[in-house]
């Protein structure tokens, strides 16, 4: 369905805003946007858009998109009709590709944002993740799954334009006995986890 929702601000000008959701058999999502050609205030066009969208793809793939963007870092202070729109301090904007089976958990991720808040310090914004991959594998064997295993694992490039950036790889394998009965179980289990850094400035 689409919704059309012309404001006119007496100081500012015509807000050409709207709301478009749709639903497919494999698709769904959702875009918003608002749109001053020219705010007299500002002496500028303002717009403000946002994006959410799930594809679910062939082979139990799924592409996920979810962002949002403003024209200029006052936008929300002009805005925003309560106090959770003026304290944002930055927008996420992620892209996912997910891949899931009864096994496999696979993920895909490219992240970033956009700072909002001017005042907030270089050193103290937000990193983007380009690229975010995260893999998991969980298995049982014998008689009721009684011997479980798998691993969780990540390798993340973080990125931004001052301080320390670079990459960490974290791997975390585990091994668990389920062992059970009427009115007791036991879940004995053995996991290693191992990090490593490969940092510049």
């Amino acid at each position: 369905d689409f919704t059309f929702d012309p404001t006119e601000y007496s100081r500012r000008g015509a807000d050409v805003g709207g709301d478009f959701r749709y639903l497919t058999q494999r698709q769904h999502g959702e875009l918003d946007w608002d749109y001053l050609p020219n705010d007299a205030v500002y002496h500028g066009e303002r717009s403000r858009v946002k994006l959410t969208n799930v594809t679910e793809l062939p082979y139990n793939f799924r592409l996920t998109l979810d962002g949002e963007n403003v024209s200029d870092t006052s936008y929300f202070e002009d805005f925003s009709t309560g106090p959770e729109g003026t304290s944002t301090p930055f927008l996420d904007r992620r892209a996912v590709l997910s891949y899931r089976d009864l096994h496999w958990n696979i993920q895909g991720m490219a992240q970033q944002f956009q700072t909002i808040d001017s005042t907030l310090p270089l050193d103290e914004r937000p990193y983007a993740r380009v690229p975010d991959l995260t893999v998991s594998a969980d298995y049982g064997w014998g008689p009721g799954e009684l011997l479980r295993y798998g691993f969780d694992s990540e390798v993340v490039d973080f990125r931004r334009s001052t301080g320390v950036t670079g990459w960490r790889l974290d791997l975390y394998p585990t091994t668990s006995l389920n062992i059970e009965g009427p009115g007791y179980f036991i879940r004995p289990s053995l996991a290693y986890r191992a990090t490593e850094y490969q940092l510049s400035k």
